[in-house]
Formats: C-alpha cells, sequence, structure tokens
C-alpha cells in the first residue's frame, strides 16, 4: 500500500494536507509588501535571505470573504517545486501525517460544503485519516498557477521593494492595515529576520531546526532526528513506570511510547491528552514520541550565529544546550535530544 506524508494545517475552520516533499520552510507571519499588477489572491511578496516570494491567501482563491484580519499566530508555508516558490498564508499548521492512496478520494460534487466550486481546481481530493476529513491540495496546480501570473522575483524587483517609496499600493496600502502599533513591530522584526542575507557559499552550511514549545520554554531541536510530526490519542498508561513515561500508543499497529522530557529540564511537568502535539523521534536504535505544548516552526540559521549559553534555562544550560540563537525578539536554547536520551533514566526506557 502506497502512503505519502502530508503537512496538515487549518484555514477558515477546515482541515487540508500539502504533500511534505513540497514544504521547504514554515514561519510565523511577517510584514508582507503589496505589490500592484497581480491577482487578488497574491496578496504581497516577501524577502527571503534574498529571494523575492510571493504569498497567497487562499481565501481568495477559494471565494471566501475576507477582511484582511490577519492574526500574529497566523503561519506562512514556503512551498518548492522545481524553480517554482510560493508562500500560502495559513491559520495554524498541526501535525506530518502519513495518508494511504485508498484513503484520499477524488470524487467531489458541487454539493458538498468542504469545498466550493473556485477550490475545486486546487484540490486534489478528502482524505478519511483518524476520523477526520482532510482537504488535500494539488500543489503542482497551485505552483503553475504562480508561474502563469508572471510575477516579477528579479534582483531588480528586490532592490524596488527594498525602497518603501517605490512601492506602488494596488488593494490596500499597507498589509494588515489593522495592526496595532506593537503587533506592526512584531511583522516587521520577523520581516528583518527573514531577509537577512547569507552569501551563496554558506547556504549548504545552514543548520534547521524544529522550533518547539515545552510550557512556556521555547527550545529547538535538530531536524534531523525528526522522523514525523503526529498528535496523541488513545494513550495507554504503564503500571509502575517512570515519571516521565506518559503511557503507550498504537501507531500504524507499532506500540509507541510518550515521555514527557520536561523531567530533565527544569520545567513544570506536561499535562497529557488527546490530541496532543508530539515529535516522532529516533536516536540511535530508539524510537518514541515526545508530548509538547506547540509546535512552532522550521527554522534556518547560519552555525556562526549560535552564542554561548549563559542566557539559558539552567538545567538545559548545565547539561543539555547546544546553544542559544536568536529567535524573533528572544534567546532560543538549542536543545540537544542526544545528550538528553543518554542520561540514566531514559537510557533504561
Amino acid at each position: 500500500m502506497s502512503e505519502h506524508s502530508y503537512t496538515t494545517f487549518t484555514l477558515n475552520n477546515l482541515l487540508y494536507g500539502i504533500d511534505t516533499i513540497f514544504v521547504e520552510e514554515i514561519f510565523y507571519l511577517p510584514e508582507i509588501t503589496p505589490v500592484p499588477e497581480v491577482p487578488n489572491d497574491i496578496i504581497g511578496i516577501i524577502n527571503i535571505r534574498g529571494n523575492i516570494v510571493p504569498i497567497m491567501d487562499l481565501n481568495y482563491r477559494f471565494g471566501y470573504q475576507t477582511t484582511n484580519n490577519y492574526q500574529l499566530t497566523d503561519s506562512v508555508i514556503i512551498l518548492r517545486w522545481l524553480n517554482l516558490r510560493v508562500g500560502i498564508l495559513v491559520n495554524q499548521v498541526h501535525d506530518v501525517r502519513s495518508i494511504l492512496e485508498q484513503e484520499i478520494t477524488q470524487e467531489i460534487s458541487h454539493d458538498q460544503t468542504m469545498v466550493r466550486e473556485p477550490e475545486e481546481k486546487f484540490v486534489k481530493g478528502i482524505a478519511d485519516n483518524n476520523n477526520q476529513l482532510i482537504i488535500i491540495l494539488d500543489i503542482e496546480k497551485i505552483l503553475n498557477y504562480i508561474e502563469e501570473q508572471e510575477i516579477d522575483v528579479s534582483e531588480d524587483s528586490l532592490e524596488e521593494i527594498e525602497d518603501k517609496n517605490n512601492i506602488v499600493p494596488l488593494k490596500v496600502s499597507q498589509f494588515f492595515p489593522n495592526a496595532s502599533l506593537q503587533e506592526r513591530e512584531i511583522l516587521q522584526n520577523r520581516a528583518n529576520n527573514l531577509i537577512t542575507l547569507i552569501q551563496e557559499e554558506d547556504n549548504e552550511n545552514l543548520e534547521t531546526i524544529a522550533i518547539i514549545k515545552l510550557q512556556n520554554e521555547f527550545l529547538g531541536i535538530d531536524v534531523n532526528i525528526v522522523k514525523e510530526f503526529i498528535t496523541s490519542r488513545k494513550i495507554t498508561p504503564i503500571p509502575c513506570s517512570e515519571e516521565h513515561i506518559l503511557g503507550n500508543m498504537n501507531f500504524r499497529g507499532e506500540i509507541l511510547t510518550l515521555i514527557d522530557i520536561t523531567y530533565f529540564l527544569n520545567i513544570p511537568p506536561m499535562e497529557i491528552k488527546n490530541n496532543s502535539p508530539v515529535i516522532l523521534i529516533t536516536i540511535d536504535d530508539l524510537t518514541c514520541g515526545i508530548v509538547v505544548s506547540e509546535i512552532c516552526e522550521i527554522f534556518s540559521f547560519a552555525p556562526q550565529n549560535i552564542l554561548d549559553s549563559s542566557n539559558s534555562i539552567q538545567a538545559v544550560k548545565e547539561n543539555y544546550s547546544q546553544g542559544i540563537i536568536q529567535y524573533q525578539d528572544k534567546m532560543l536554547t538549542l536543545l540537544d535530544l542526544k545528550e538528553v536520551f543518554h542520561t540514566r533514566e531514559l537510557a533504561r526506557t
């Protein structure tokens, strides 16, 4: 049975899935620059390390009414296929799921309330996965649509948008016009972090982490040990187990042990419940699930930007920190999960 990995997200209270192979990067909503002579669904462009990327609001494309009332908690998913790149704006990114081909139906009638007629062009089908209906988008069609618009992503265009006097407003004079001054500052700081230019020869040396939240602490973990992002369900407690062992769950016919690593990091324990975010990791020969409060985004940075861990939380600094980096308006600890799992208690798990 053939299966594919899909990144899931919500938009307008509907659950969507996109083939993870097309996902290049995920981050929180930054400031977006409106540009002229583009369709309404292209709400503007952003500069990602010297590359101009158009941003699409699927609400316009799918025929939903929109009021430009965006939120700081919205996210942008950067999609890439061959030389085409586009960002789609979503309300919340969830987990990565493996979906069998036979779980996806392509029979979509116009009387269905999930998929409206303007939306059908970009919908590959609807998947019934874990008792949830997921609208599977056809990313190749979305990217081909972007290519047909012939949006200028040249270096000359980059110079023009960096000079705000040259920006010609088309639909609105400013993205997210209802944003407060504090929200506007956060949006601009996020955009500034994305625009940081990195020399071409250094691009291959970027490190990529998954930014997670444990209670109120933001941490970064190496994506190379991450197999998948999932959610917890039907957890079975294990009698007489260590306190960091939350229980077992069935994951595709295999028993998966869920672990709370807060016990090793001087962070208040997690409260386990169904549909909690879980990071499926493999370290050495051990595969398990780490329960977290939130999976925030996938983030790339240059190794030379790593600072010493003198400002990180104490337990992480002393034993499990690989350093800290600047993330938005805060310092983020790079967590050495391999070292955490080599502790005596976890080694017995």
